[in-house]
């Protein structure tokens, strides 16, 4: 993907002229092989983690449910079993594909990283110190931004596990319920978990909108000093 735009422009700066060039069927020729050696390893990727991500989630499920067997009686009458089975199945669903996700984004970022450089060093060393000059405070915004992401997915987690078990009390003991007339203070309970519940998500939307802006305006940035360089080059 790091040379698409390169052999793009190549074709471009071509096609741009009065005539083709002896070299146009040579750059198309690099830009079909670049786009299908793209298609052909990202599948090849993404279809390794997705059975990584698979053989991961089993495991971790037969860990735990064997762990599960392990405890005392006393564990279970302290643990709600909704919550626990809520532990089984969707945290550890999203734990999986959380770690599969990353390890995924870290190798591909890792490839390109390298290659990203070696093509901007060739065309502007300028922009390209101007990009490292701003990286580091790109990293601390970002650093800061996956902590907080993390600390909000957690709470996600935890609201998604007793929101379950909320509603599996108030169902099983439905005949409870009835005899107290608690029907409005289930039904109140229940509204402040999801009102807790869509205040975490509005949190998370907002820390994600900040940081998409300053990631777009150091673009348009960017975008606007290229071609200043490229003309004091030429």
């Amino acid at each position: 993907d790091t040379y698409i735009p390169l052999y793009q422009g190549n074709v471009i700066d071509i096609l741009s002229g009065q005539q083709l060039q002896s070299g146009f069927g040579y750059a198309v020729g690099h830009l079909v092989l670049i786009y299908s050696g793209s298609a052909l390893f990202s599948g090849m990727r993404g279809g390794i983690f997705m059975v990584a991500l698979a053989r991961l989630n089993k495991r971790l499920k037969h860990l735990l449910f064997h762990n599960l067997l392990k405890q005392e009686v006393h564990f279970f009458e302290a643990n709600n079993p909704g919550r626990l089975s809520s532990r089984l199945h969707s945290d550890v669903d999203r734990m999986g594909r959380t770690v599969a996700l990353n390890a995924n984004a870290a190798v591909r970022s890792t490839a390109k990283t390298f290659l990203m450089l070696r093509v901007m060093l060739g065309l502007s060393w300028e922009l390209t110190l101007l990009t490292c000059i701003e990286m580091p405070l790109l990293a601390i915004i970002q650093s800061k931004y996956i902590s907080l992401s993390k600390v909000l997915k957690d709470q996600t987690q935890e609201c998604h596990a007793q929101n379950k078990d909320l509603t599996s009390q108030t169902i099983s003991g439905i005949r409870t319920v009835r005899s107290f007339n608690a029907e409005k203070e289930e039904l109140r309970r229940y509204h402040v978990a999801l009102e807790e519940l869509c205040t975490i998500k509005r949190r998370s939307g907002i820390y994600s909108a900040v940081y998409l802006l300053i990631r777009r305006v150091r673009h348009v940035q960017l975008s606007n000093t290229a071609p200043y360089v490229y003309q004091r080059r030429q």
